[in-house]
């Protein structure tokens, strides 16, 4: 039973993705996703995927974690 857990908690990791709008790891099951010039973002909450429609460019341009926005999820 340990040994099915852990290779399902495995497989859930593989799939994990980084919000580009708070940097949180999010599964690509989320609900929040956008695509945006033949990508797909992936998204914590609601709030964070309105910031990123809101201007794109501003969060893909962003080079460092200090830019990252604090969403509160």
């Amino acid at each position: 039973m340990f040994i099915t857990w852990l290779f399902h908690s495995l497989d859930e990791a593989d799939r994990l993705v980084k919000d580009v709008v708070c940097g949180m790891e999010v599964s690509e099951d989320t609900p929040y996703k956008m695509e945006y010039k033949g990508s797909t973002y992936y998204f914590c909450c609601g709030y964070c995927l309105e910031e990123f429609r809101k201007n794109p460019e501003k969060y893909l341009s962003s080079e460092s974690d200090d830019d990252l926005y604090l969403c509160g999820c």
